[in-house]
């Protein structure tokens, strides 16, 4: 039986003896009464008598009623009453909601403490982190686009310049960014039982480093923007690991030195859209510092791990789009000028000679070449080949006027072949661009290529890139890595002494049925002439 059903019978119980009672005072002073008027009628005491007699048994029987009472509303207080307000003569689903909920808190408070007490000790405050500087670094200049168009070159400055100084830029471009990192991190929080949460960017963090930028700008507008980004970033993060019945919940600082890769961005310049990725397979390096209610040892390592695996794929495969319709002081994109008709481009393995010209007949090339060499050195690749083996990794490097090509020796059973050669080309005022290909030979594999206009060259006459690895233009390539390159202008007078020069030439024809001649030059160290 339940404990309500056995409240019920206990007081059925009490009051069935509290009427038994009372019933048989009445039936003993009804007796009293008819005994006392028997008395009067035969006249054997005195009326004085037998009227204090019955005053002294009626004060004795209401003194008896009084004392049950007593007794009774005491044994009621200090049993039954009790009894119904216990947690055990209750059932669970007729106690209130708000006791239920405060009673869960308190045990899940003593569960969460691990021992039992009145509540649970405070959280202790978030430490100072020593991996994040104290003030911010020096501010970073807006970087400086170059391209064919010149109000798309403009346009794009400026708006790099308003990103950079404006109120406004970079809190939308931080939110954003945010907002994308936490959606890549919740999609592995199931899969590793651990909830990384990007909580802000320390004020600290600089601006990122964007140089090389090229715009190249379509018909209707529409812009595909391309830099390397060098960026370093201070996190505050905080992860929620559930292990059974228990959940904790902690907080890191984390420096994200460096963040380095090519970015690529879509813009749409009318909607003042744009959707950022990175080409290929950015460097991420991560460092982290526990700062609140972490664990040791083991467990620790572990969860620093899971971290650093979570948020490096989380900042490798994050895709912000953008949009800047709302604000009125972003810079809108207006045309100076008639833009001209645009050049058509070829396929990229007939690297075309033939120039086009503008309605004025000058060249489109960059003047003030000729006479110069750039010096190429391929100094590696890195991550080449989708996680898969490569057997006999080679680069090849194509000039496409004055036409000349170069290949590298062949790495052996690496997916990142460190190579270290360099080239020498012949330049004119007709270059335009080098194309970077890296194959496996053991299997003829394509393993990705880079494009590197001249023109975002010449802008710094010394430089390195990381050349994120594409597939060829309509295929549908599984390309991975970078290739890293190094460039060097050089005068004719700067070509070191004792060096020989030999050239070698060669056709094909394309699949249109265009003649290409190939000329490979080749610069090699003249022999010491003997001691004599």
């Amino acid at each position: 039986m339940g404990s309500s059903g056995h409240e019920e019978g206990t007081l059925r119980v009490f009051w069935a003896w509290v009427e038994g009672a009372t019933g048989n005072i009445a039936l003993a002073l009804e007796g009293l009464v008819e005994q006392v008027r028997s008395w009067a009628t035969l006249g054997g005491l005195g009326a004085s008598y037998i009227m204090d007699t019955l005053n002294t048994l009626l004060v004795g029987w209401m003194i008896f009623v009084a004392l049950i009472l007593i007794i009774g509303t005491f044994f009621y207080y200090k049993f039954i009453n009790h009894f119904e307000s216990s947690d055990f003569g209750r059932p669970q689903d007729t106690q209130p909601q708000g006791e239920l909920q405060e009673k869960k808190q308190v045990k899940e408070t003593r569960a969460a403490s691990g021992k039992s007490g009145p509540a649970a000790p405070p959280v202790p405050p978030a430490k100072k982190p020593t991996i994040v500087p104290d003030r911010a670094e020096e501010p970073v200049s807006p970087p400086v686009a170059t391209g064919a168009d010149p109000d798309a070159v403009r346009w794009t400055n400026n708006v790099f310049t308003w990103l950079y100084n404006s109120v406004d830029g970079a809190p939308a471009i931080k939110k954003t960014w945010l907002h994308t990192i936490n959606e890549n991190t919740v999609k592995t929080a199931l899969e590793t039982g651990i909830l990384v949460e990007v909580v802000e960017i320390y004020k600290t963090s600089p601006a990122p480093a964007l140089y090389n930028m090229v715009v190249d700008c379509s018909p209707t507008d529409s812009m595909t923007i391309t830099c390397d980004c060098d960026a370093t970033i201070y996190l505050r993060l905080g992860t929620t690991r559930t292990q059974g019945d228990k959940t904790t919940e902690s907080e890191y600082a984390c420096a994200v030195r460096p963040l380095r890769g090519r970015l690529n961005i879509a813009a749409v310049a009318p909607e003042l859209t744009a959707v950022v990725k990175f080409d290929g397979w950015p460097e991420v390096s991560l460092k982290l510092e526990g700062i609140r209610n972490n664990a040791v040892g083991l467990d620790e390592q572990q969860m620093l791990d899971v971290i650093d695996e979570v948020l490096t794929s989380a900042l490798r495969n994050s895709v912000l789009d953008v949009s800047f319709q709302t604000n009125k002081t972003f810079p809108r994109f207006r045309r100076a000028r008639q833009v001209p008709d645009p050049i058509i481009p070829v396929g990229y393995d007939s690297m075309v000679s033939a120039l086009s010209s503008t309605t004025t007949g000058q060249s489109t090339g960059i003047p003030g070449l000729n006479g110069k060499r750039l010096l190429v050195k391929i100094v590696k690749a890195t991550g080449v080949g989708c996680e898969n083996l490569v057997s006999e990794a080679y680069a090849v490097v194509e000039m496409d006027e004055p036409p000349q090509k170069f290949t590298t020796s062949i790495m052996k059973d690496t997916s990142s072949p460190f190579w270290d050669e360099q080239f020498l080309f012949d330049l004119s005022g007709s270059t335009l661009e080098l194309l970077f290909e890296v194959y496996d030979k053991k299997n003829g594999k394509f393993l990705g290529l880079g494009i590197v206009g001249i023109e975002e060259l010449v802008a710094t006459p010394s430089q390195r890139q990381i050349i994120p690895l594409q597939s060829r233009p309509y295929e549908n390539d599984e390309v991975s890595g970078s290739l890293t390159v190094e460039f060097l202008f050089l005068d004719r007078a700067d070509l070191p002494e004792h060096t020989l020069r030999s050239s070698a030439t060669s056709q094909s024809i394309t699949p249109k049925g265009d003649l290409i001649t190939t000329t490979t030059t080749t610069y090699v160290k003249a022999p010491e002439s003997p001691a004599r």
